[in-house]
């Protein structure tokens, strides 16, 4: 699976497609998933607070017209055998719509899959979003499930590891572009859904997993790992399952704390 960054992408899809096939040493790519695809402002990555849509017919006219060219350059990298589907990564419900007429009315490769970001924390998609992928046969993909580690309450302390994602020495300058994140009310809305999972005896990590694939139209959860034990720990979400009582505790929680960042 891999994410096409944005700009001119429709123009450099060959060349990235092929440097993608050779450092991956192999014939073709199952699914090939378009980041920010039509270069029009998107409420991704926290920008919701501030964002302004694209307006306008011409604006409508602009992006359906780059949609039309990204399918048709999918189209000829299917039928050459370099990628099997394709699928895209944060858009919203209106462009996932876009994206699926413009494919049924000129007979081109539909997309089947949607990445966007989706976890206890962040919920905004399980209106619009998820209504569209569940009618629209489309397979929703959650990236971040543990909203970049804060969920497993690493952060509650006031020294948290010193190798932790948020840290400088991992992100260098750019750990102070996701400490918005980490606000008092991500903290409070933390400690309140690792009390849930206590009261369940559950592992905190893996009910925040699990909560992300509980739907059928949920297909996969995107989770990163620092080490084996915590990969084979994230795995085992998949054998979680969410009782009524369990997700009743669960909302209860984002009552209290329904936007936290």
């Amino acid at each position: 699976m891999f994410n096409l960054g944005s700009g001119s992408y429709f123009v450099r899809f060959p060349k990235a497609v092929d440097a993608s096939l050779k450092r991956l040493q192999t014939d073709y790519i199952d699914l090939y998933q378009l980041h920010w695809p039509t270069n029009r402002p998107n409420y991704h990555f926290a920008n919701w607070w501030d964002f302004e849509p694209a307006q306008g017919k011409k604006a409508k006219q602009i992006i359906n017209e780059n949609i039309l060219e990204t399918l048709n350059a999918c189209d000829k990298l299917i039928k050459a055998g370099k990628i099997r589907h394709i699928g895209l990564s944060d858009d919203s419900a209106w462009g996932i719509k876009q994206f699926c007429d413009i494919a049924e009315k000129h007979q081109l490769p539909r997309i089947v899959s949607i990445q966007n970001e989706y976890n206890l924390m962040r919920r905004r998609d399980e209106t619009d979003v998820m209504e569209a992928c569940a009618l629209e046969e489309v397979a929703y993909l959650s990236w971040s499930p543990l909203n970049m580690g804060i969920i497993s309450g690493k952060y509650l302390s006031q020294h948290p590891p010193a190798k932790a994602r948020f840290s400088p020495e991992i992100m260098g300058d750019q750990a102070k572009n996701y400490m918005t994140r980490l606000t008092p009310m991500v903290q409070k809305a933390v400690a309140q859904y690792i009390e849930v999972a206590k009261t369940h005896q559950l592992d905190i990590c893996q009910m925040a997993i699990a909560f992300t694939l509980r739907k059928p139209y949920m297909t996969a959860s995107i989770m990163g790992a620092t080490d084996m034990k915590q990969l084979k720990n994230n795995i085992n979400a998949t054998d979680v399952t969410l009782t009524d009582e369990i997700l009743a505790d669960i909302e209860k929680v984002r009552r209290q704390y329904p936007v936290p960042f």
